[in-house]
């Protein structure tokens, strides 16, 4: 952690903690939010790399705006960032690089040793004793009747001049019949009744990302996907494009990929359709009159528009509505 200073050239001073503005993360982090824009977000990693921890943030297009201007949601923090590769410093990168080159060496010894020992195993000889000119063929063919499986006929085989072997002899008829009683043969048919439901997949949680936010009027926040386009989704949500652009007035034409846009569902009239952002809740069990103030916002509007009430409890992650 690094305290922020008007005097440091280099870094942004509107960069600080969500609950100290004074200090911030000397590296890309999520726990890093922007004191130049209303509300305090989260910013993008790439933007952070780019802009806030360099010498460029004086370009940056939030410090450009001024104070108190809304961050553009292609600029806000998305928590899948934290999936994607982060370069690591130097020192780290030759800390793993020499682990994997041990596991390495480590495998392949295992794998060595391992067909070495079994390339020691040793069978056992045949007794000394064994002569495979002492086999002999036996051939005992009986015809389904009781006297002959009774009084079998056992014979050496035409090519064997052996004396047969003294030993027990076990003579089964060629074709063996079973005898089983009759078995009656009984059928159950299986009915589903009305309480029986097919498996369903797993729900996603409210207030997540393309589930429908609100009551009267429902909204969704959409993150835009490789392919997709206004026609597309005005297509898709049965709205239009006036309400679109009436609920998202920063909203950058054309789309770009990974973009959150608010779609009002089957609205057709702009009219009374308020101009509203995407915020994640950074905090667990914050209440909406907590979080009205902290990003402040109307309290009934912000109830209203994403059907809440005023003490129910936010977790960390949710996706929600903030009137503007």
């Amino acid at each position: 952690m690094t305290k922020s200073n008007n005097a440091q050239f280099n870094i942004c001073p509107f960069l600080g903690l969500t609950d100290d503005q004074t200090s911030h993360m000397a590296f890309t982090s999520a726990e890093n939010i922007c004191y130049q824009c209303s509300p305090n977000v989260q910013i993008k990693l790439t933007h952070q790399n780019d802009f806030c921890l360099d010498s460029k943030f004086k370009s940056c297009p939030v410090y450009v705006k001024g104070a108190g201007k809304p961050m553009p949601t292609d600029l806000i923090y998305d928590e899948r960032e934290d999936q994607q590769f982060v370069p690591l410093p130097m020192d780290r990168r030759i800390l793993w690089i020499s682990a994997a080159f041990a596991g390495i060496f480590l495998i392949t010894s295992l794998f060595f040793f391992l067909n070495r020992e079994n390339s020691m195993v040793e069978f056992p000889a045949p007794p000394s004793s064994f002569n495979p000119s002492q086999i002999s063929t036996f051939t005992a063919v009986l015809p389904l009747n009781s006297s002959a499986i009774q009084n079998p006929q056992i014979t050496s085989s035409p090519d064997s001049n052996l004396p047969l072997p003294m030993g027990t002899f076990t003579i089964s008829p060629f074709p063996t019949l079973t005898s089983t009683a009759p078995t009656s043969t009984i059928t159950a048919i299986v009915r589903l009744t009305d309480t029986a439901t097919a498996p369903t997949s797993m729900e996603v949680p409210p207030f997540s990302l393309e589930v429908p936010i609100g009551k009267k009027q429902q909204y969704i926040i959409h993150r835009v996907l490789n392919g997709e386009n206004l026609p597309t989704l005005i297509e898709t949500y049965e709205t239009s494009l006036e309400t679109i652009l009436a609920v998202n007035p920063d909203l950058v034409i054309p789309i770009r990929i990974d973009a959150l846009i608010i779609i009002p569902i089957k609205a057709l009239n702009p009219a009374g359709l308020p101009k509203l952002e995407p915020y994640q809740v950074t905090h667990d069990k914050i209440t909406p009159t907590q979080l009205a103030e902290q990003l402040k916002t109307d309290l009934s509007s912000f109830i209203s528009v994403n059907s809440l009430e005023a003490n129910e409890e936010l977790v960390y992650g949710n996706w929600v509505l903030v009137p503007r």
